[in-house]
């Protein structure tokens, strides 16, 4: 590119795709940290599909059909989703390299920004695992690894889940829930809520001295 210095999802696609087969592309094993882990589990989908794409479409022109009938007939929507999951690889990539680099987040809030960040990839990656079990990234053991991540993170994150919801300012109605409070008193206003339920103005229900109450004193 004229002397110009690649970025780095660039460099990834370029570097595996002077790879013989894909086979020889690394696999979520040959990563230590979880985030290297993520990002390179979206990458080396793009590069499958892309692959994969590229392949069928050569093959095709090579058996005589016309450029249009390859795009148009054959491989028009493998080429699209290679595209979005280009995007959704760029975001992911771009997302991490900026938890590092962000004028915006300090040393408490980053911490928890990465772990929803996390916490996002991974579900992504569960919600579309088919596409990223094809090319072999992922084997199944590293799957069962990624699901154990994902509630340990969950769980990490719940004491930080309100104030994170409340700083986006969406107002209880959007929310259909209570757990929206502004000011933090959740709990308080829900059981507010819970005691003007009719059936919450006695401890006990009515159903309890006509039937229960009875049944017990024959015992």
């Amino acid at each position: 590119m004229n002397g110009e210095e690649l970025d780095e999802i660039t460099k990834y696609f370029v570097n595996h795709f002077q790879s013989d087969t894909m086979k020889h592309l690394p696999k979520a094993t040959d990563y230590k940290s979880l985030n290297d882990k993520l990002i390179n589990a979206f990458e080396r989908r793009v590069v499958v599909f892309l692959r994969t794409a590229a392949e069928k479409f050569q093959k095709l022109v090579a058996s005589g059909l016309t450029i249009e009938q390859v795009w148009n007939e054959k491989t028009q929507q493998q080429f699209i989703k290679a595209a979005e999951y280009f995007g959704e690889a760029y975001m992911i990539r771009e997302a991490f390299h900026n938890l590092d680099n962000s004028e915006f987040l300090n040393e408490k809030t980053r911490p928890t920004i990465e772990k929803f960040l996390q916490i996002y990839t991974i579900y992504t990656i569960l919600d579309e695992l088919a596409s990223f079990l094809y090319g072999d990234f992922f084997e199944e053991h590293d799957v069962e690894e990624i699901r154990q991540s994902f509630r340990d993170l969950c769980h990490v994150v719940r004491k930080n889940a309100i104030g994170i919801v409340d700083s986006f300012g969406y107002t209880d109605d959007d929310l259909m829930s209570v757990l929206g409070s502004f000011d933090g008193d959740v709990y308080n206003k829900l059981i507010n809520i819970v005691r003007k339920n009719p059936l919450n103005k006695s401890n006990t229900l009515p159903g309890y001295f006509d039937y229960i109450k009875p049944l017990r004193a024959k015992i």
